[in-house]
C-alpha cells in the first residue's frame, strides 16, 4: 500500500508544481488579456508612440457617450427614476474618462468645461428637477462628443454630433417655447449641415438630403408661427434624417472623380 501511495503524492506534488510554474508565467499575459473592470482600462491604457489616429474610441468614452445620450432620451419620455440612476453615473464614468481624454490631447480649457457640464448633469439628477432641467443637462454634454471624438478615426466626421446635439437641443427649445433659441440653433445646425450636404449632394444622395433640408424648412416655419408641436416634430424629422445619412455615410465618403 505505501508503494502505490508514494507515486500518487509525487504526481499530485509535481501536478501543483508545474501549475504554480504555469501561473508565475502566465500572469502578466493574463492580466493584459482579461478586461479591466468598467472605466479602468483608460488607466491603463499604454499611449501610442505613433502618429496615427487610434481606429477605436476607448471604452469609457464609449461608456460616457451612451450614458449621456440614454439619460437625455429617458428625461425626454419623463422615466426620471432612471434617467437620475445614469445621470449620477455619468460623472463616475467621466472620472475615468478625462484621464484618456487629456491624453488624447484635448485642452485644458475644453476639460474644464466638460467638467462644469458633467457636474451639472449630477446636480440635476440628484436635485428634484424637472424633466426638461434634466434633459438640458444631459444635452449640454454631449456637445462636447465632437471634440471627444476628434483624436480618433472615426467613420463618421465629428460633425454629426454637433449636429444630434443641435438637433436635440430645438426639441427642448420647443418644449420651453424658445423660439428665440431655437432660430439661433437652427442657424447653427445649417452652418454644420451645409458641408455635409455638400458631398452628399455630389454622391447624389439627394433624397438623404432631401429629408433633412424638408426637416429645417419645417422648424422655419414653427419657429415663425410659435408651434411648439411642429417644432419638436420637426427637430425629430431632421434627426431621423440625420440618423440614416450617418449610417450611409461610409458609402458617400469617397470623393467624386470628374471623367
Amino acid at each position: 500500500m505505501k508503494c502505490s501511495r508514494i507515486p500518487q503524492a509525487l504526481l499530485l506534488l509535481l501536478l501543483m508544481s508545474l501549475t504554480l510554474l504555469a501561473w508565475t508565467a502566465g500572469t502578466a499575459q493574463v492580466a493584459a488579456a482579461t478586461p479591466l473592470p468598467h472605466g479602468l482600462a483608460a488607466h491603463h491604457a499604454p499611449r501610442t508612440t505613433h502618429h496615427a489616429k487610434p481606429e477605436a474610441l476607448p471604452q469609457p468614452l464609449r461608456s460616457l457617450m451612451s450614458t449621456t445620450s440614454a439619460t437625455f432620451d429617458l428625461a425626454r419620455q419623463r422615466q426620471m427614476h432612471t434617467a437620475r440612476v445614469l445621470g449620477r453615473r455619468v460623472a463616475l464614468i467621466w472620472k475615468f474618462t478625462r484621464r484618456s481624454a487629456r491624453e488624447a490631447g484635448i485642452s485644458r480649457a475644453v476639460l474644464r468645461r466638460i467638467d462644469a457640464a458633467v457636474h451639472a448633469i449630477d446636480r440635476a439628477a440628484r436635485e428634484p428637477t424637472t424633466p426638461l432641467v434634466l434633459a438640458h443637462a444631459a444635452n449640454e454634454l454631449t456637445a462636447y462628443f465632437a471634440a471627444l471624438e476628434a483624436p480618433y478615426r472615426r467613420p463618421t466626421p465629428p460633425a454629426f454630433q454637433t449636429l444630434f446635439y443641435l438637433g436635440r437641443a430645438i426639441t427642448l427649445d420647443a418644449r420651453a417655447r424658445k423660439f428665440r433659441t431655437a432660430a439661433a440653433h437652427r442657424a447653427r445646425f445649417i452652418r454644420a449641415w451645409r458641408p455635409l450636404r455638400t458631398r452628399l449632394r455630389a454622391k447624389n444622395a439627394t433624397y438623404d438630403t432631401d429629408r433633412v433640408d424638408a426637416a429645417l424648412r419645417g422648424m422655419k416655419a414653427a419657429i415663425a408661427g410659435r408651434h411648439t408641436a411642429r417644432l419638436a416634430r420637426a427637430a425629430d424629422r431632421a434627426l431621423d434624417g440625420m440618423s440614416a445619412v450617418e449610417k450611409l455615410w461610409p458609402t458617400y465618403r469617397a470623393p467624386v472623380r470628374e471623367r
